[in-house]
């Protein structure tokens, strides 16, 4: 069982962790909720110009690597969830206020 573990674990790292590198390079303006999980889907389709949001490169493989993030994300949902909501509703003050 310890080697399975560690055999995903050295397989998350290896793969780049679009979620660990997405969320920790999070700014005003970027993708927050299953970040690392959409990040991987726009390299597989090769969409550069939604690549661009996130302000990091895609992993080598994101075919290996969003399996992972999906999960890593999943654990972060409680995380990343209030702060997008946040960002959407001050933007909506924002705009509301004269």
């Amino acid at each position: 069982m310890r080697a399975i573990f560690l055999f995903f674990i050295s397989v998350f790292f290896l793969a780049g962790c679009g979620t660990l590198k997405t969320v920790s390079s999070a700014g005003p303006g970027t993708p927050k909720v299953y970040s690392g999980t959409r990040l991987d889907m726009e390299a597989m389709r090769g969409n550069t110009s939604q690549m661009s949001k996130y302000r990091v490169p895609p992993p080598d493989h994101p075919a290996v690597d969003m399996p992972l993030s999906f999960v890593a994300d999943t654990l972060l949902l409680p995380l990343t969830l209030p702060v997008a909501t946040y960002e959407v509703t001050i933007g909506k003050l924002e705009k509301m206020a004269p």
